[in-house]
């Protein structure tokens, strides 16, 4: 399971991999990719965000203040490194789905997809 959290009087995300059963956390880290959010000023949260059995996941993670808000959709392969899937400022934060090994999410009206493999 997916834990998505945020340190205490820190306005930006930290993305967590934790097994709920044991409580064994397999990944955290900074979940973003580049120079974002543009500002440091600007902070960032997750705001979804689904992992798949052999512990691949995808996450939505949007600044805070800036305007218009800019989000980056975000994959971690179960060994290896954050990949930027898309990025901009119509995406939905809301509309991340995982179904199997399949991410999708909406970018200005349009469902886009991704395998997480």
């Amino acid at each position: 399971m997916g834990e998505l959290c945020q340190d205490p009087g820190v306005v930006a995300a930290i993305g967590r991999i934790v097994n709920l059963h044991t409580g064994v956390v397999f990944r955290e880290g900074v979940p973003t990719v580049g120079s974002f959010p543009p500002n440091p000023s600007d902070g960032s949260l997750i705001t979804t965000g689904d992992v798949t059995p052999d512990g691949s996941a995808a996450w939505i993670v949007c600044t805070v203040f800036a305007q218009p808000q800019l989000c980056q959709v975000i994959d971690e392969v179960s060994n290896g490194p954050n990949t930027l899937l898309d990025q901009g400022a119509q995406i939905d934060p809301g509309s991340l789905v995982l179904r199997g090994f399949t991410v999708s999410w909406r970018n200005n009206g349009e469902t886009k997809t991704a395998t997480l493999a």
